[in-house]
């Protein structure tokens, strides 16, 4: 139980910091991009891009509800969708194995994510991290700009 709240709780403060800056910026046309992350040498997980998938879907709905319920109507967030409208969730595989990601994971992995993306400062990343120890030095919100990567440990969604 105390996993699921707080896996609910990390996401919703990532994505209401990112939702606040889209719908004041709504004409900049940002959107939420979601990846998961995965050291060459680490195996890929495959329940977890349904596992992000769905909890954006989830924080996505209570976001609406939310705003309705404060008199806003259902405003939200947009998401990249695939051709069935559920969230993209991009699989990345690292360029290195897992123990070069153990120090200065943040700037290691948002290098190769901007290598990756280009549209990373346009829009909204969340990026889930495995790695094996589990920690990547703290969440990362960018709050000096209007969009970019937003990294967590694998382990707050799992």
């Amino acid at each position: 139980m105390f996993t699921k709240m707080f896996q609910l709780t990390i996401i919703l403060i990532i994505l209401f910091f990112s939702i606040s800056i889209l719908i004041a910026n709504a004409d900049n046309g940002h959107i939420i991009k979601a990846i998961y992350f995965v050291p060459k040498n680490r195996v890929f997980k495959g329940h977890i891009p349904q596992k992000l998938s769905d909890q954006i879907k989830r924080t996505q709905k209570f976001y609406a509800d939310q705003m309705e319920f404060h008199g806003y109507g259902r405003m939200t967030f947009e998401f990249e969708k695939d051709v069935k409208n559920n969230p993209v969730v991009h699989q990345v595989i690292g360029k290195f194995d897992d123990s070069y990601y153990h120090n200065n994971t943040i700037h290691k992995v948002e290098t190769e994510i901007r290598q990756k993306f280009h549209d990373v400062d346009r829009n909204i990343y969340i990026i889930s991290v495995d790695i094996s120890t589990g920690l990547i030095g703290a969440i990362v919100v960018k709050q000096d700009t209007m969009a970019g990567p937003f990294l967590f440990p694998l382990q707050e969604i799992v």
